[in-house]
């Protein structure tokens, strides 16, 4: 139950990136490899923390700016288990989903519920 990538690219502002979220309706974002080929990450968490509370304008601040890098990623044939021990060793509340060094997708805590709840729990 992975989310399908969205993706927004360094040189938007931020400004935009808010919009593909808000239109989507998705709490974060895939931010497109860098110049040294790191993939990232834009979360409403960061818009919150790095833009309203640094009294920054999301209109002339580039989401490079404020992206998370590198991101931190599980691996496309990994388990619901993988991914949650990831999550939980982390802290995180999603993960990207990576194939062959690319970015393909994202899981987040609440696919992972959604999972187990409608298919259930096997050991």
């Amino acid at each position: 139950m992975a989310r399908s990538l969205i993706t927004v690219t360094d040189e938007e502002n931020v400004e935009t990136a808010m919009h593909v979220m808000a239109d989507a309706g998705v709490s974060s974002v895939v931010v497109e490899p860098d110049a040294n080929g790191a993939w990232g990450i834009l979360t409403k968490r960061d818009i919150v923390t790095k833009i309203v509370n640094g009294d920054r304008n999301p209109a002339t601040t580039k989401v490079g700016e404020i992206a998370t890098r590198p991101v931190v990623s599980v691996a496309a044939e990994a388990s619901v288990r993988e991914a949650a021990s990831l999550l939980s060793r982390r802290n995180f509340s999603r993960l990207t989903i990576e194939e062959g060094g690319r970015v393909i997708g994202m899981i987040t805590e609440d696919d992972i519920f959604s999972t187990v709840e409608r298919f259930g729990w096997s050991e």
